[in-house]
């Protein structure tokens, strides 16, 4: 699944609005593909093996500190999150449409991505990737050892992000 905020800081204000506790730890779980069973008040029970589930949304940086009260608690929440940001202005309209060709082969890529079977798929590294893989993983941890706080808790995630990164 994939779960779209226009507004991040509006959707980790709601946890646990209705509810004493677990949407923060639910989240968390998640992140790591923990199996899910929703306990519900109606209904069957659900129970969820291997849940994937990409939040993606939306910040302005002047209500990024509103995240400061997460990060004090220091649960990892905050650090599963992947930040990026245009690194350019906007552009102007532009007329021009995406050519089909390249909407087709994007359909392909995310088509194959899909697990057909429960088997694991083993992946091997070229000898370069995996040169490249340690040098940076080595640099990370460098960068982790003197950092703190937020910036040592995103360093000790930055292994996992990179390599979910590098399998798409």
């Amino acid at each position: 699944l994939t779960v779209i905020h226009d507004e991040l800081v509006g959707w980790v204000s709601s946890f646990d609005a209705y509810r004493k506790g677990g949407d923060r730890q639910t989240w968390l779980s998640l992140w790591s593909g923990q199996p899910l069973k929703p306990n519900r008040k109606t209904g069957e029970p659900i129970y969820i093996p291997e849940p994937v589930v990409c939040v993606t949304g939306g910040i302005q940086p002047d209500v990024l500190p509103d995240l400061a009260g997460e990060a004090a608690r220091n649960d990892g929440f905050l650090s599963r999150f992947l930040l990026g940001w245009p690194d350019a202005a906007p552009s102007p309209w532009s007329e021009e449409v995406v050519p089909e060709r390249v909407v087709e082969g994007l359909a392909k890529v995310v088509l194959r991505l899909r697990i057909e079977n429960r088997e694991p798929v083993l992946t091997s590294l070229s000898q370069q990737a995996y040169r490249e893989w340690v040098d940076w993983y080595n640099e990370n941890t460098r960068l982790m050892t003197g950092a703190s706080g937020l910036a040592a808790s995103w360093a000790a995630k930055a292994p996992a992000h990179l390599a979910r990164i590098a399998l798409v």
